[in-house]
């Protein structure tokens, strides 16, 4: 079984049987997909889902009307390497990442969620960005480039 998360011309990542690859595109218009991870599966010990919140460029920031984007991002720890980290969210779409969490999970693959992500990814009837600045409100977190 093998999924793909995002569009394959794009920055997306991708699963298999044994391995999670992950492909980031620079912003020019023929920039080529680049292999950024290649993850095996039987070397993760656990995966850390969190968001960061970046600032939005714009007239409104130069105005002093602030907007924010948020990333959900999975922190990969794996056994003898360097973590890998990197943004869920590039072009996919909530069913394709459901589905891909949802396999990690069932190959018994630990989630860190402090707070609780994978629920508000899972729950359609919420905007992901909205269940995030839910998320901020509550907890009383900080904006500025953080994560959580």
């Amino acid at each position: 079984m093998k999924f793909v998360i995002g569009k394959k011309k794009e920055a997306h990542w991708e699963i298999d049987e044994h391995l999670i690859r992950v492909y980031s595109k620079p912003q020019i218009v023929f920039g080529k997909l680049k292999l950024e991870h290649q993850i095996y599966l039987d070397n993760i010990e656990s995966i850390e889902i969190y968001f960061t919140s970046l600032p939005m460029g714009g007239a409104a920031n130069r105005v002093g009307v602030f907007s924010y984007a948020h990333q959900v991002m999975f922190n990969i720890k794996i056994k003898n390497e360097k973590n890998a980290i990197f943004n869920i969210l590039t072009g996919t779409n909530r069913d394709e990442l459901i589905q891909a969490i949802n396999y990690l999970k069932n190959k018994n693959i630990t989630f860190i969620d402090q707070y609780n992500l994978i629920a508000l990814i899972n729950d359609k009837n919420k905007k992901i960005w909205d269940g995030v600045e839910q998320i901020i409100k509550e907890n009383n977190l900080s904006y500025v480039n953080h994560k959580v």
